[in-house]
């Protein structure tokens, strides 16, 4: 068993951060289980250097689903596209080809893929575990079109939701007030010269 930890972008991508912890089995935080998808489904997709990819939580999964969980499942999401570069370790959320058909299905990029910028939601990033996705990276996997997948099934076993404080944006939010500042003296600079 090995063990893989993230963080989301909760500024950027609301409904995929909400789709993503309802899947998720149990809200460690206050041991209330939520709908718990996620549990039960597999890597569907294993492409060195590209993607590992989870299969949707319909047709994807093992165990039978509750009612509850089946309500989750059947809705789809409106694409919320980002600037967010697509590099190894990024969590984006799978979709068909129109891109408001999100659902429970998603990829951890394995690799840099910059022809996904723009086009599928961001929505995390792995914090914990490049170990475990070179393990991922190493399983013996098959092609059947464009797809790669793993020769055996992947099996999710648990997930959890922790909603933990975290101020890591310090350095981030000091360098935008400093730039924020510097564009109002330019702008106060301009005003000066040209409206005077």
């Amino acid at each position: 068993m090995v063990t893989l930890s993230s963080a989301f972008f909760l500024m950027l991508r609301q409904r995929q951060l909400n789709t993503f912890s309802n899947l998720c089995a149990l809200d460690a935080t206050t041991q209330i289980t939520s709908s718990g998808d996620i549990p039960h489904c597999s890597w569907s997709q294993v492409d060195k250097g590209f993607v590992a990819q989870v299969a949707a939580v319909v047709g994807g999964r093992k165990a039978p689903m509750n009612e509850e969980q089946e309500q989750q499942a059947e809705k789809s999401i409106v694409g919320e596209f980002s600037t967010v570069k697509h590099v190894r370790g990024i969590l984006s959320m799978g979709r068909h080809s129109d891109p408001d058909s999100g659902s429970s299905s998603f990829s951890i990029l394995l690799g840099d893929a910059p022809h996904l910028d723009g086009q599928y939601a961001v929505f995390g990033r792995v914090t914990k575990g490049d170990n475990t996705l070179r393990k991922l990276e190493r399983l013996p996997t098959r092609r059947e079109g464009i797809f790669v997948m793993p020769i055996e099934r992947i099996d999710i076993l648990s997930t959890y939701y922790y909603d933990i404080e975290v101020d890591s944006c310090e350095a981030e939010k000091s360098i935008l007030r400093r730039r924020l500042s510097e564009s109002a003296s330019e702008i106060e600079r301009w005003r000066r010269k040209c409206f005077a």
